[in-house]
């Protein structure tokens, strides 16, 4: 499924959101091992490419205020 569910309902969130991590950190994972990091003696810049565009997703994140959201005590004491 690659997380089909998921990432349609990220593209369609309302910033801001919370993106699960680990979803994207997979993808990274997937796109390291999945291509070379050189072709030919030279960069391969279509791994850098899908690298960025992961991590340019990651980031557009981090432009937004999250004092929306309240901390839960319940759901801190499970992380902590």
């Amino acid at each position: 499924s690659n997380y089909k569910n998921y990432r349609v309902q990220l593209e369609q969130a309302t910033l801001p959101c919370l993106p699960n991590i680990a979803v994207h950190l997979k993808d990274i994972a997937a796109i390291d091992d999945a291509q070379q990091s050189t072709k030919d003696e030279q960069l391969n810049s279509t791994k850098c490419d899908l690298l960025g565009q992961v991590i340019a997703q990651l980031l557009q994140y981090q432009n937004y205020r999250y004092d929306k959201f309240k901390p839960e005590p319940k759901i801190r004491n499970y992380i902590w």
